[in-house]
């Protein structure tokens, strides 16, 4: 049962059904290596699933992490929908931001329309309470690599900022974009969990990318698995 950070409590998965969702899908051109390649993915879900489960156990344990994260308030939780699953993915926001201000990585400009089109490769969040405040924000907005569905990034801090700005048609919006391997390498997320189901709905949309596009040879493909040993090789 993995962990959801924002409700403080467990929530189930049905491993099955997520695997027959992904398994339904050509990633491979090889079915009994996909089969294979998946059942792997399923197992390292469920390790990491049975982790957190076991450190969280009890109430005495799920308040710690609760004053523990008093330190690390800002966590962002997207809710991903698949066929008979819900699965909350979490990102450490606080840590994210600790890089930008350290590191001073180059940021960039992108025009409002890629946020409002029909069929935006950016999934954002858009806030329903009153966003006046961030009028004078300056701070960019923060993305990170998410493969899914049509997207293409996700923006996990900033849609307070972003709202404000698409509400009153300010272009150009400022944004810092992390590479994928950075937000691997620096394990942006609240659990184990996290990590790898961020890293398998990425890698999974990679494969399927090569095998559809470049023919890619299914046996290639798996030998640059994260799985293999967790390098990151896209």
């Amino acid at each position: 049962m993995p962990f959801d950070f924002i409700e403080f409590s467990h929530y189930s998965i049905n491993y099955l059904d997520l695997f027959n969702e992904f398994n339904a899908q050509r990633i491979l051109s090889d079915r009994n290596l996909q089969i294979q390649y998946l059942k792997r993915w399923m197992k390292q879900l469920e390790n990491c699933d049975n982790v957190i489960r076991n450190q969280l156990n009890t109430k005495g344990s799920i308040l710690k992490l609760r004053l523990l994260l008093q330190s690390e308030p800002e966590i962002f939780q997207l809710p991903i929908e698949h066929r008979s699953n819900k699965i909350l993915l979490h990102f450490r926001v606080s840590i994210a931001n600790k890089i930008i201000s350290m590191a001073k990585p180059e940021s960039i400009f992108i025009p409002i329309d890629e946020f409002i089109r029909k069929n935006t490769a950016i999934n954002w969040t858009p806030v329903d309470t009153n966003v006046d405040s961030y009028s004078k924000s300056e701070e960019p907005i923060v993305m990170v690599p998410f493969l899914f569905n049509q997207y293409h990034y996700l923006v996990i801090d900033g849609n307070h900022r972003l709202t404000f700005k698409i509400k009153n048609n300010i272009n150009n919006i400022h944004a810092v974009i992390f590479s994928e391997q950075t937000v691997i390498e620096h394990s942006l997320f609240s659990s184990g969990f996290d990590k790898f189901y961020y890293i398998m709905l990425n890698e999974i949309n990679h494969m399927a990318n090569a095998t559809y596009y470049k023919k890619a040879n299914a046996f290639q493909l798996v030998q640059k698995s994260y799985l293999k040993d967790e390098n990151f090789k896209f």
